[in-house]
């Protein structure tokens, strides 16, 4: 009985344990990472680079203020395609998902300076309605999101940064849930190629 004690409170413990996930967005694509301190999974995996010892110590910090300064954006159009299937398989248990910190830099673009305008004003007013949505369906204790016209551009580019983190047994039903939609859809695939097989 104590044994067993003992191992429901090991289970009970790693189940509470937090899962870390941070994401980035820009002009160079997804990045981040996962994992349970001190443990850190890298995607994509980045290439080590050498270091050489004819950089001096005033060079480190010009280019570290350089890429300070300099931001990369990348297509909102594709950001959204990306995630959204995400966002639509998972459901309400995006609920279970707590977002810490998200930072968003839109730039918004249309066809000219005229249709940039209006696309800024329109997104300025929709905010205030969008923001207690997203609320409603997500966690999220600090929000930034910074809106600005674009008119050197004709696509509307973002920059994002969250994040995140859940506890290890909701990562399990999660994963669970998924798993189960994968297979259910594979079951669906395979029934079709059955029905146009034998029709």
């Amino acid at each position: 009985m104590f044994e067993l004690l003992i191992v429901l409170s090991v289970i009970f413990l790693i189940a509470m344990v937090r899962v870390r996930l941070v994401l980035e967005y820009d002009g160079d694509g997804f990045r981040g990472f996962v994992g349970i301190y001190p443990i850190k999974i890298r995607f994509p995996k980045s290439k080590k680079k050498k270091k050489t010892k004819t950089k001096n110590v005033k060079a480190k910090k010009e280019e570290r203020d350089t890429n300070q300064k300099e931001k990369s954006y990348g297509s909102l159009k594709e950001l959204t395609w990306m995630i959204k299937p995400a966002l639509k398989t998972l459901g309400k248990l995006i609920r279970m998902i707590i977002i810490k910190q998200i930072k968003a830099d839109i730039r918004l673009a249309g066809k000219d300076a005229a249709s940039t305008a209006m696309l800024y004003g329109k997104a300025c007013a929709g905010v205030s309605t969008v923001l207690p949505v997203l609320d409603s369906r997500v966690k999220i204790k600090k929000k930034q999101i910074f809106i600005s016209p674009d008119f050197n551009s004709s696509e509307t580019t973002i920059c994002l940064y969250a994040n995140m983190y859940l506890r290890v047994w909701k990562l399990v039903v999660i994963g669970v849930f998924l798993l189960y939609q994968l297979i259910n859809k594979k079951r669906i695939m395979d029934e079709k190629k059955g029905i146009e097989k034998n029709g």
